[in-house]
């Protein structure tokens, strides 16, 4: 489990306190590449976003399998200061933030089956 802190711990453990699991306390990581690690040696399992699924999964020796209905979702947004004389180049940025993930997370859940 991800430590205190970090913004998916709190959606993961809703999850598996809604289905009966115990927080085993022993076990600890500070980031997504860690718990992933975790699971490829053998100590459990783990909820990860689909940004986090590495392109060769393949290879290491973790099965990824989309489970959760309806699919959770985040809401990000870019962040600038007022005024600044980059706005343009910003919402450039946050437009084609928008375009590249447009169905993005859909091909990588597929492609993780």
């Amino acid at each position: 489990m991800l430590e205190d802190g970090h913004c998916l711990r709190d959606q993961a453990m809703g999850f598996c306190f809604e289905a009966g699991a115990d927080e085993d306390t022993h076990f600890r990581a500070t980031s997504l590449e860690t718990l992933r690690n975790m699971v490829a040696a053998g100590s459990g399992i783990t909820l990860l976003p689909a940004l986090a699924v590495p392109p060769e999964r393949k290879r290491d020796g973790v099965v990824y399998l989309p489970c959760i209905k309806p699919e959770p979702r985040r809401t990000i947004g870019l962040v600038y200061r007022p005024g600044s004389p980059l706005r343009s180049r910003y919402e450039q940025l946050a437009e084609a933030i928008r375009a590249r993930m447009d169905g993005h997370f859909d091909k990588v859940l597929k492609q993780a089956v």
